[in-house]
């Protein structure tokens, strides 16, 4: 049944981490379309990085950049040899907020 289909997926979707999320991106355009859903990128960058979008002034369209860009900075931290530390400076075209 198509109709219990459409909303088994963005509920089996919820579960995903990342890379999953990206994975099943590629399946077909459809999955596509409700795996860049900003739900998802924001419960995983709360979980990942304890940031939401909406720290952010203007905040990040699609909230899929913001997990990117801080895996980006996490990784260049990484390589520099600080730790964790994240820059959230790494988010261009917004300010942090703080909230």
């Amino acid at each position: 049944d198509q109709k219990m289909l459409d909303d088994l997926v963005p509920l089996m979707f919820s579960f995903l981490v990342a890379e999953s999320l990206c994975t099943v991106a590629a399946v077909c355009h459809e999955w596509n379309l409700v795996s860049e859903r900003d739900a998802y990128w924001e419960r995983l960058c709360l979980i990942r990085f304890h940031l939401l979008p909406s720290c952010f002034q203007p905040p990040p369209e699609p909230v899929k950049h913001l997990y990117a860009w801080q895996i980006k900075a996490l990784k260049c931290c990484l390589r520099r040899g600080t730790g964790r530390q994240l820059a959230l400076d790494a988010v261009p075209r917004t300010s942090f907020s703080g909230q």
